[in-house]
């Protein structure tokens, strides 16, 4: 066979070698060039897959943070209600002493700093579906009763004591 392809080789002519030896060259060409496009595109792959995975795990992490936002979300509710209850029982507490209680100015003041509580809370909060996350469980009914009330009024800054109503009877 090696002297079968000995005479072949002898009997072609020199362009027709040239001919056969260019198109292996082409064919090595062609086949590195395959070799190295497949190398790339599993580089790629790799890199791809290295970075959803660091998507995925940013993603967990938004998840966690936002779960620890909600947690303090809830805590802060409480207080809020928390407050409610403190200035009635403020109130009761004052009507029991005998002292003069304008209920309507004492839950102006707590509708405030309820309003400013819960603007507070807002302000902490990412927009959930930015993140590309599931909305929020719906808020306690107490505190979208008291959201929707305080959405109603203007709120005006407690800090100050001018803007604080006065507890004295007119």
């Amino acid at each position: 066979m090696a002297e079968n392809n000995q005479l072949n080789l002898e009997d072609l002519t020199e362009e027709q070698l040239l001919f056969r030896l260019t198109r292996m060259r082409q064919l090595r060409l062609i086949d590195q060039l395959m070799q190295q496009q497949l190398e790339e595109q599993l580089e790629e792959q790799k890199k791809q897959e290295r970075i959803k995975k660091k998507i995925k795990v940013i993603q967990e992490f938004i998840v966690v943070c936002y779960d620890d936002l909600l947690d303090d979300l809830k805590w802060r509710c409480q207080e809020v209600l928390a407050m409610v209850d403190d200035y009635h029982k403020e109130c009761q507490l004052r009507k029991s002493q005998g002292e003069p209680v304008d209920e309507q100015e004492l839950e102006k003041i707590c509708t405030e700093d309820v309003a400013q509580g819960l603007k507070e809370i807002q302000l902490a909060l990412p927009d959930r579906g930015a993140l590309g996350l599931d909305p929020p469980a719906p808020l306690p009914p107490q505190i979208e009763a008291i959201t929707e009330e305080v959405a109603k009024e203007p709120v005006v800054s407690s800090d100050t004591p001018s803007n604080r109503p006065s507890t004295k009877t007119k």
